[in-house]
């Protein structure tokens, strides 16, 4: 007969209640419980943070888990601000304003040295400008070389990703050098606007834009990889998460036929895994972080009430369980 033992070497151990820490494929006996336990991964849930000072949708974010940063989006009167706020983990705290008031910008980079660009002006015109954020204030930098809103946005203050978005759902792409902007011969395989992503410039994933469809980009051309379970738009994503081969989420945003949705999906590299949904369904929300750690800023909840309150991430971990017969 085939023992534990005689695969792995040793014996089971016993421990009093359960080991700390624990890693997934630890096997033990609980003599508390008296029963073989084993860790497993669990999926990754949300929690309350810290509410920003004013409730807005469409804003642009950057930054990590412990220093983010939201700027611009639209209030409920549907007028476009350029509030900035910036996130430690627990609280917001108002640093200095864009120079544009806007929504639906893009947004990338770190909380020292980030990028906004694009979006939609108040009372609505779409704007090609782009503004620098050095850690203090924003000042002017190059202009995109179309006028757009609603894109995907990703990568660093030197080397920014805008593609996809409106006018028209388009498949171009721009790339930021951090000087000027260049509109790349590569565009998105399927046209789109309100795609969410993360990467860098070398190694960046676009969803959703109310598909399913996702694609890769590896520095040189955009490549179709698994599709997400639920196809959605205007959602949030881990958007530092350092590359396609590193773990991410999207979540929120708008499905086909339902404007709100509180899924959470995970990509591992190669597929998508449904995870914890969000407390409340939302759209025109904001996200900025990792797989690991990430954080889901304002958006716009049924029926139409919008939100200034922040979700936290805390992604996959080991959890401990049974072990049962079947």
């Amino acid at each position: 007969m085939t023992t534990y033992k005689g695969i792995k070497g040793l014996s089971i151990r016993e421990v009093a209640g359960d080991p700390d820490p624990i890693a997934a494929g630890d096997i033990w006996y609980s003599s508390v419980t008296a029963k073989i336990r084993g860790a497993k991964i669990a999926a990754g849930s949300w929690a309350s943070g810290g509410n920003m000072s004013q409730a807005l949708i469409q804003r642009q974010g950057f930054g990590l888990y412990t220093a983010g940063q939201v700027s611009g989006g639209n209030n409920s009167g549907g007028n476009a601000l350029g509030i900035c706020e910036q996130y430690d983990g627990s609280s917001w705290t108002e640093v200095a304003d864009q120079n544009t008031n806007r929504s639906y910008a893009g947004g990338c980079g770190t909380t020292t040295a980030g990028i906004i660009y694009g979006g939609l002006d108040h009372p609505g015109a779409a704007v090609n400008a782009s503004e620098e954020w050095d850690g203090s204030s924003f000042a002017e930098g190059d202009n995109l070389n179309a006028v757009k809103y609603n894109m995907g946005n990703t990568g660093t203050q030197t080397a920014s990703m805008a593609v996809g978005g409106i006018p028209g759902a388009t498949a171009q792409f721009e790339s930021y050098n951090g000087t000027s902007w260049t509109e790349e011969d590569h565009g998105l395989a399927n046209a789109r606007a309100g795609l969410i992503g993360w990467g860098i410039s070398t190694s960046a994933l676009m969803a959703g834009g109310d598909t399913v469809n996702v694609e890769t980009y590896n520095g040189t051309a955009w490549t179709e990889v698994g599709n997400l379970n639920t196809g959605k738009g205007q959602g949030g994503s881990s958007k530092n998460t350092a590359s396609v081969g590193t773990n991410g989420i999207v979540f929120g945003g708008t499905l086909t036929g339902t404007p709100h949705t509180a899924t959470t999906e995970l990509f591992d590299g190669t597929s998508w895994t449904e995870q914890g949904d969000l407390p409340v369904a939302s759209n025109g929300l904001e996200g900025f972080g990792t797989g690991a750690n990430a954080v889901s800023a304002g958006g716009n909840s049924p029926p139409n009430t919008y939100l200034n309150t922040t979700n936290e991430w805390t992604g996959e971990a080991a959890a401990a369980s049974n072990f049962t017969s079947s």
